[in-house]
């Protein structure tokens, strides 16, 4: 039985390796626009790969049949595709694990900086944007300041002293995201109570933006409309985004891990 199911996962991971080669190489030339850096717009036609990761560059042509050009956002300042923003943004990524049995024991941040197009989730008087990295980690930005300021979440271990006095390893989380969006969503008083139960997820902040919006009538230049994902319910069959029990401490619960 174990060989089939080896045999069976072989082929579908052998599958998805030739069906992600088949994509990677063939292009996708949709109506799409440049920024150039002194503010002018290329009309024309970009190479839509429709990007999981965000992506460090794009093909561009001005016609079908023209010669292309690669833009990257040290040359440009940003691109749009049907549906799809991004701007070019320098910007601070916390590259801490997300993976449980890999998280640290300090809620400090490990900071890197990077140079990158940013995803445009809304786009207005209040702007979220959205970069995914290393490990499919999502991280979420406002703009503030003419910068990019991450909205800071990390999972890490902390020790907790339990009530029989054992010492046991818990999953804690640094959520300064929720006071960053207080703050920069203000002037809608009703935001406080969505704020005790936002998680720092797509769907969540989504959501909240959507009722910032809403309930202040402020203009809305641009909302990215939600990505539908289909699979073959064989397929989700035993399949799990998140390791084991992570999905415990996501709305801000501790979850014992070991003890010691």
């Amino acid at each position: 039985m174990n060989t089939i199911i080896y045999r069976k996962k072989s082929a579908f991971l052998f599958s998805s390796l030739l069906i992600s080669i088949v994509c990677f190489c063939q292009e996708n030339y949709q109506k799409g626009y440049i920024i150039l850096n002194n503010g002018d717009t290329l009309h024309g036609y970009i190479d839509n790969r429709d990007w999981g990761s965000n992506p460090s560059q794009v093909a561009f042509k001005e016609s079908l049949s023209a010669d292309k050009m690669i833009f990257s956002p040290v040359n440009s300042k940003g691109f749009g595709v049907p549906d799809e923003n991004y701007v070019s943004a320098i910007i601070e990524t916390e590259t801490s694990s997300i993976f449980t049995a890999d998280l640290e024991n300090t809620p400090d941040l490990k900071i890197t900086v990077d140079t990158t197009f940013l995803k445009v989730l809304f786009s207005g008087d209040k702007s979220l944007y959205m970069f995914k990295g290393v490990a499919d980690k999502e991280q979420f930005y406002i703009a503030k300041d003419s910068k990019y300021e991450l909205l800071v979440y990390k999972r890490y271990i902390s020790q907790n002293q339990n009530s029989a006095n054992f010492n046991s390893d818990v999953v804690a989380e640094n959520k300064r995201y929720t006071g960053q969006l207080m703050l920069y969503l203000n002037d809608c008083p009703s935001i406080t109570s969505k704020l005790n139960d936002v998680k720092y997820t797509r769907k969540s902040l989504e959501s909240l933006f959507h009722y910032y919006y809403k309930s202040t009538g402020k203009k809305l230049d641009f909302k990215k409309e939600a990505e539908k994902i289909t699979l073959d319910a064989g397929l989700l069959a035993g399949m799990s985004i998140y390791p084991e029990n992570d999905s415990k401490t996501e709305g801000g619960s501790t979850e014992n891990i070991k003890s010691s």
